[in-house]
């Protein structure tokens, strides 16, 4: 069933901060933290909600797409994942944005080798590209070294041979794929036949019209639920997604 949850003011957890993750480049990691409570209690809202899918439906591997650019997919990706983890899960989270990258910075791994590195064919074990974090039982997939015909990999049977090994080497675990907006490029329809759940991350300021779009796109497609970051209480979640809660 698919869920809605409402998250305020995440894009600006500090205000000495400007925007997440300023001091870093990449998204703010606060769910291994015990400051900004308020944003910290969405995102245990939203773990406990995810947890329960992942019981009901017996799949842990998630994509977290968006509708457009800059709506905070990979803070939510992130911190989702990490909350996960505070709760005794054992997580892989995989950056799969090839042209802006900023989970590994966050994180502090190195950028390869990462999952075109294997795709590329050069290795055949996954544990290559995964990286062990600062964070306990998270591991991290960088994208690795981008080269020509990237976004092509994202389609190949060794795309598919990583998820599925991930799946196979620790069933327990939880897989979340950071994924490119559904609206600019093609990468999350491809990917969210690979997975068991989509994610959806807008912002409250993002225009109905592209919301209704970027769900109906992925209707089929096991929509786990949508949330909505930077929410104001006049944006209406309900009535322009059409989800139940």
């Amino acid at each position: 069933m698919a869920t809605t949850t409402a998250m305020q003011n995440t894009e600006n957890p500090s205000a000495s901060d400007s925007r997440q993750g300023s001091r870093t480049g990449g998204p703010a990691l606060i769910a291994a933290t015990g400051a900004f409570a308020p944003i910290n209690e969405q995102l245990q809202l939203l773990r406990s909600r995810v947890q329960k899918w992942a019981q009901d439906q017996k799949g842990r591997a998630i994509l977290v797409t968006s509708a457009l650019h800059s709506e905070g997919r990979s803070f939510i990706a992130l911190n989702l994942a990490v909350a996960l983890t505070r709760a005794g899960a054992d997580v892989l989270l995989v950056d799969a944005d090839f042209d802006n990258p900023a989970l590994q910075r966050v994180l502090g791994v190195p950028a390869a080798p990462g999952l075109l590195n294997y795709i590329a064919g050069e290795g055949d074990d996954i544990r290559m590209c995964q990286h062990a974090t600062r964070v306990p039982r998270l591991m991290v997939a960088p994208p690795g070294r981008k080269t020509p015909g990237a976004y092509e990999a994202l389609s190949s049977a060794r795309m598919h041979q990583f998820v599925a090994e991930a799946r196979s080497q620790q069933p327990a675990r939880y897989i979340i794929i950071d994924s490119r907006p559904a609206l600019a490029v093609p990468d999350a329809q491809i990917i969210s036949s690979m997975v068991d759940g989509v994610l959806i991350v807008v912002a409250g300021s993002t225009p109905r019209p592209l919301v209704s779009k970027v769900v109906d796109a992925f209707r089929d497609e096991r929509l786990l639920g949508v949330v909505v970051n930077r929410f104001s209480p006049s944006y209406s979640v309900a009535r322009t997604l059409k989800v139940s809660a």
